[in-house]
């Protein structure tokens, strides 16, 4: 037990260093989601978070997690976010010390290595579905190499194992279809190992094959059932060019850009541990893992997305590969330093969480509006707000406030999200805002249109703090709301 808590130590650093930063939106119409789908008893949903796409029926893909958001919300406000976001976090490190010792490695070694290579998913786990996507995708592996070398009964109790499992993904989150690729990839290498081996034949081929089809089978059993494949390539189409995750590496960040060559890295580290156990007990494993990598890096090329599977994959790897005897000996002769360094960068980790935490569990404030500036909006406006900021905003201010646009971006569609785009950035004026039907305007001080309704004398401004500032278009004389 206390070698385990020992190997969670890096994840533990992780989660304090996140709790506090809620990157993205998305988790805040999450839980007003999550709070429909309970009271409804049902995914089918149609809007009323916005009111550019009010009453228009969509289909939330993390449904489950959705849930989960408004249940640990309205247990303890946004403090039951940071806690559910920390529980994700260490459920994932628990996933990879479990990888870990299927590949012999030990918890001392996930200790050093993992403090030392964890920060590369600071830009990854956040409080979405995907951190959870993430350790499901681990498990996902290990039961493939499970079901692969099995025998008698027990090929059975591990095919319902990986079954189950994707089944219970996809109601978490749909990215689970994306398992299918990769345990395609993974299955694919194992089947290339055996035909080297002259040990591909008919059995051998059809255990191989039906690992992906049951992870394929299990993606089908949620309420989107045959149409989570469609969904999936909208939620594509409509993200790429708009969300950088989504995007291929040739429109990726610097910091993205970055991230893939740690990831290219760690895939040599995977294909080191593959060649390594040729011919061992953790020949399937290795196959599984390589196969993995190597379908993630391929993915990644063209949505970047798939880095991150692929540093999860690389860091199990990377703890792994310390296990053999020359580096073991060159570990021991370094363990006080390398100790030493590891703790330093799990304590940065710590003091850069604590320094970030804020009153009452509120996000930072270097991501969204404060809840001063929010609660200043009038009520019922027709409110023009930035991408990111709309889901903060249903959380605080629903149903008074219904926002233009927040993270449900196959809900709006390009030509939306483009439009509001240029709106902010002042491309279409004063006039455009008349036009689109906005009568309030929360924005960024740098955004275009700020300065173009400082120069109006029929918007006035009426709140601002250090990220964003409020608009509100005068009232007519002559009426009783908004003109």
């Amino acid at each position: 037990m206390r070698r385990c808590v020992l190997g969670l130590v890096p994840f533990a650093a992780l989660a304090l260093a996140r709790i506090s930063v809620f990157a993205e939106g998305d988790t805040f119409w999450g839980v007003r989601t999550g709070q429909r789908i309970v009271a409804q008893h049902s995914t089918h949903l149609h809007d009323n978070l916005s009111w550019t796409r009010a009453g228009v029926a969509w289909h939330p893909n993390e449904w489950g997690y959705d849930v989960a958001l408004w249940l640990a919300y309205r247990a303890d406000g946004v403090v039951g976010l940071q806690i559910l976001l920390a529980a994700t976090i260490l459920l994932l490190g628990a996933v990879v010390l479990l990888a870990v010792r299927a590949f012999q490695g030990s918890a001392r070694d996930a200790y050093w290595v993992g403090l030392f290579l964890c920060p590369l998913l600071l830009v990854w786990v956040s409080a979405r579905a995907q951190t959870i996507s993430y350790a499901m995708q681990l498990l996902e592996l290990l039961l493939l190499a499970r079901l692969f070398t099995a025998r008698g009964r027990a090929v059975c109790v591990w095919a319902a194992a990986l079954l189950g499992l994707q089944v219970v993904w996809v109601n978490v989150h749909e990215a689970a279809l994306s398992g299918v690729a990769i345990a395609s990839g993974a299955a694919a290498l194992r089947g290339l190992t055996l035909l080297r081996n002259r040990a591909l034949n008919l059995r051998t081929a059809s255990r191989i094959a039906t690992g992906p089809v049951l992870v394929l089978l299990g993606s089908l059993v949620g309420p989107s059932g045959w149409t989570v494949i469609s969904n999936s390539e909208k939620t594509r189409a409509a993200s790429a060019g708009v969300i950088t995750e989504w995007d291929s590496i040739w429109h990726a960040t610097p910091a993205v850009l970055v991230e893939g060559g740690f990831g290219l890295v760690l895939l040599l580290v995977v294909a080191h541990i593959w060649r390594r156990e040729r011919g061992t007990s953790l020949e399937v494993l290795a196959d599984i893992w390589f196969g993995a990598a190597l379908t993630s890096a391929f993915a990644s090329i063209f949505v970047v997305r798939f880095i991150a599977p692929l540093l999860l994959i690389g860091i199990v790897a990377a703890i792994a590969a310390v296990r053999s005897e020359q580096v073991q000996a060159r570990v021991t002769t370094h363990r006080i330093l390398l100790n030493v360094g590891a703790t330093a960068v799990g304590l940065i980790l710590a003091f850069v969480g604590v320094l970030q935490l804020t009153r009452a569990g509120e996000p930072t404030s270097t991501n969204f509006p404060s809840a001063q500036l929010v609660d200043a909006i009038p009520a019922n406006c027709q409110l023009l707000n930035e991408y990111g900021d709309g889901g903060w905003i249903s959380l605080l201010r629903w149903p008074a406030v219904q926002v233009s646009q927040d993270g449900r971006n196959v809900l709006y569609g390009k030509a939306l999200l483009s439009r509001e785009q240029d709106l902010l950035a002042g491309r279409q004026g004063v006039a455009g805002l008349a036009a689109f039907g906005a009568t309030c305007v929360l924005a960024k001080p740098s955004d275009g249109v700020v300065r173009d309704l400082a120069d109006d004398p029929q918007w006035v401004l009426t709140g601002r703090d250090s990220q964003r500032v409020l608009y509100v278009r005068k009232l007519n004389p002559s009426t009783t709301g908004p003109d």
